[in-house]
């Protein structure tokens, strides 16, 4: 495997996706076939998540508005949809919020800190972790 990115000392944005899209991180992209790549995701509690959204500047990329609404609420900050395409950078702090049981073709609105998944991503090169701490 190739030597890990450039990464630097700060740790950058707070980034919000509802999925994890492996097309959008070069990470996965350069993968030879046979070869594995190793991720790590931490789960996250609401406080966990207020806690990060006061140390870092938060980029959003949930189109979902009762989840965006019901964030919202809980964080004490205002998230707005957004349609935007995410493209990683290496210092981002990638955190994946998603409901435990979508409903295809049913907008849910009544969400509940039980109906959320919350997890951390890191992307795990020798000696190399992006997390929250730094």
């Amino acid at each position: 495997m190739d030597s890990p990115p450039e990464v630097s000392e700060e740790v950058g944005r707070l980034v919000l996706l509802n999925a994890f899209p492996l097309n959008v991180f070069p990470y996965f992209q350069d993968l030879e076939v046979g070869e594995d790549r190793t991720l790590a995701f931490r789960r996250l509690s609401l406080e966990d998540l207020k806690d990060m959204t006061k140390r870092h500047e938060i980029v959003n990329y949930i189109r979902h508005p009762g989840t965006l609404q019901f964030l919202s609420n809980k964080l004490g900050i205002e998230l707005k949809p957004s349609n935007d395409i995410y493209r990683e950078d290496k210092r981002d702090i990638v955190v994946i919020i998603t409901l435990k049981n979508p409903e295809r073709g049913k907008e849910t609105s009544n969400i509940t800190d039980d109906d959320l998944l919350i997890y951390m991503l890191s992307f795990l090169y020798p000696g190399w972790w992006v997390s929250d701490k730094g």
